[in-house]
């Protein structure tokens, strides 16, 4: 069927690309090898180079290929990593509830820098005026979902009117247990608020995060720490590629108070 002449029952072009894309998946073109070129192409199936274009341009909307450098030759795309992250909050042991999601592992050390809440977003999540500009510690790290390669960037925000007189005020770049044991040890009765949203990459993500096309979509999860009626404390940011990870929120029937 590869060697068939393409007929004038549909566009040529959708033809084509829905050939090559069977050949992809039935191994003659297998991941990481390089498709014939565009000429090769249109004297195989005595198409256009236009159309040749165009049908590549159709494979890459499926995902089968890989990003293009212009000048560069193209290369069949690996199968998406993709992997399952647990957002649900449990409790590791009767003091320490788990963080945002306990397979992320870090890699290198956390970044901490004094920076002012300002983001909107942000600041709506914490209850805060963004024009006001409350101080606080920032710390960002850059971490890995398991033993996988899916790459994710982690942030908490920890203001300084709520972290002042905890252990944390001196050491803001704690695991985020850590900082939930010393907010309980305050005397806060700890809860959680869980917001997941989608956007494009921002300059620099992409690049951060391994990513190739600079216009992934990245699903953004924020958890907010609530303590004693309600007060947002914390706020940890989770941004992950949408195309490699699922997020899971475990969640427990109560029986009905009488």
């Amino acid at each position: 069927m590869a060697d068939q002449p393409l007929t004038q029952a549909d566009p040529l072009y959708t033809q084509l690309a829905a050939r090559l894309a069977a050949a992809i998946l039935d191994g003659t073109y297998p991941p990481g090898s390089r498709l014939p070129g565009t000429p090769e192409l249109s004297e195989k199936y005595g198409v256009s180079r236009i159309t040749v274009r165009s049908a590549v341009r159709e494979l890459r909307a499926m995902g089968l290929l890989a990003p293009h450098q212009t000048g560069r030759p193209v290369y069949v795309a690996h199968p998406a990593r993709r992997v399952s992250l647990d957002l649900g909050i449990a409790r590791a042991n009767a003091k320490a509830p788990h963080q945002l999601a306990t397979a992320l592992e870090t890699t290198g050390d956390p970044a901490i820098t004094r920076v002012l809440i300002t983001d909107p977003q942000d600041a709506v999540l914490l209850h805060r005026d963004a024009s006001n500009e409350a101080p606080a510690f920032a710390a960002d790290r850059k971490v890995t979902v398991g033993s996988s390669l899916v790459r994710a960037l982690h942030r908490v925000l920890l203001p300084y009117d709520v972290i002042t007189g905890t252990t944390v005020e001196t050491t803001p770049e704690a695991e985020p247990t850590a900082i939930y044991d010393a907010l309980a040890a305050a005397g806060h009765p700890l809860t959680w608020d869980t917001h997941t949203t989608a956007r494009p990459c921002r300059p620099g993500e992409h690049t951060a995060l391994g990513l190739n096309d600079a216009t992934e979509t990245l699903l953004v999860v924020h958890r907010v720490t609530l303590g004693r009626d309600a007060r947002p404390l914390t706020l940890e940011t989770l941004r992950i590629p949408a195309a490699q990870a699922d997020l899971i929120h475990h969640s427990a029937a109560t029986k009905p108070r009488r």
